[in-house]
């Protein structure tokens, strides 16, 4: 009967472990999400001024530029070489660990999963857009600004169903 009660509490405990390490990956997710929404963001409204000032000025750090696609080339190539590029992509490498890691989720968390998965989708999308800018300066800047409302909001409720 010892033996018996033992198994059930040991089960317990390694389910109940599972489940809080399961949670804290979660949490993680959301952080990482979360940062790579502003960096990405943080760019993507560098990329719409500098774009805005080419048509209106031809101007790119105080220097002609014959068009938008010039200067959006010289602050693409500036862009590459911050740190803030850099942290972008090492951030990202660490999200595409996390959703890997949470593949493998309790029963209960297949609803949290799903919709984390739905996050990165979206997430995916803005840090390509602050990697390499494309569309319309409209449609570019009106996109990644639903991107970053719309992907905070979700985090937020992400959070709130899903996070202890």
């Amino acid at each position: 009967m010892k033996k018996v009660l033992f198994i059930i509490i040991a089960i317990f405990i390694i389910g109940c472990g599972n489940k809080k390490e399961y949670n804290d990956k979660l949490k993680k997710t959301t952080e990482v999400m979360a940062e790579l929404t502003y960096f990405s963001g943080h760019i993507a409204d560098d990329y719409t001024e500098v774009w805005r000032t080419a048509i209106y000025d031809n101007r790119y750090q105080g220097n002609y530029c014959s068009d938008f696609n010039e200067a959006l080339s010289k602050h693409m190539e500036f862009v590459k070489g911050t740190s803030l590029y850099q942290t972008i992509h090492l951030k990202k490498d660490t999200l595409d660990m996390l959703i890997r890691e949470l593949k493998e989720y309790p029963s209960e968390y297949e609803k949290a999963y799903n919709e984390a998965v739905s996050l990165y989708t979206d997430v995916d999308q803005l840090t390509g857009y602050a990697d390499s800018p494309s569309g319309s300066l409209s449609s570019y800047s009106a996109l990644t600004s639903d991107l970053v409302i719309s992907i905070t909001k979700k985090i937020k409720e992400f959070r709130l169903k899903h996070v202890e």
